[in-house]
């Protein structure tokens, strides 16, 4: 019994470990979208992922310890919560998961709205590329070829991006 808590603990400790990281690279992530560092971001993002490939599989070792946990006191793994497997431990034990699962929803809550900021922060800067691209292109060119007086064709009815009258 006790072998299976321990792994659960220890599981527990790896995943709050994991998420405190993927936080502090979310965290790195807003500086590096603010300053436009696209190649930084990129690199940054390939870790993320490999972190989060990685939360995946602790997820996976932690629902079979649950399972054996559940099969162990004869409960249905369903019904078998941190909350529940805490009523079923002595106080140290109860304490150290209450202590993960508190760090966890935590950073996870902290996480939210760094990605939150993060996504607002890219959103913003494609509607601004946007803006621009469409400004751009909107504004007609004049052409490079010369009729027969050496005038630009086209060039009278034409106008570019600076021919307003403000």
């Amino acid at each position: 019994m006790q072998e299976n808590i321990r792994e659960l603990l220890d599981i527990l400790a790896q995943m709050e470990r994991v998420y405190t990281h993927i936080l502090k690279l979310s965290k790195e992530k807003t500086d590096l979208v603010v300053a436009g560092k696209v190649a930084e971001l990129e690199n940054l993002v390939k870790l993320e992922q490999s972190l989060v490939m990685q939360i995946g599989r602790l997820e996976q070792q932690r629902g079979e310890t649950i399972d054996k946990i559940a099969r162990m006191f004869k409960v249905d793994k369903k019904e078998l919560t941190l909350s529940n497997i805490m009523n079923l431990l002595g106080d140290e034990e109860q304490q150290r998961i209450k202590e993960y699962g508190e760090k966890m929803m935590n950073t996870l809550e902290q996480l939210k709205e760094v990605n939150d900021l993060n996504s607002k922060l890219i959103k913003q800067a494609l509607e601004y590329v946007n803006f621009s691209l469409n400004l751009i292109t909107s504004a007609s060119v004049p052409g490079n070829t010369y009729e027969n007086k050496g005038n630009i064709k086209g060039a009278k009815s034409e106008k570019n991006l600076f021919d307003v009258k403000l």
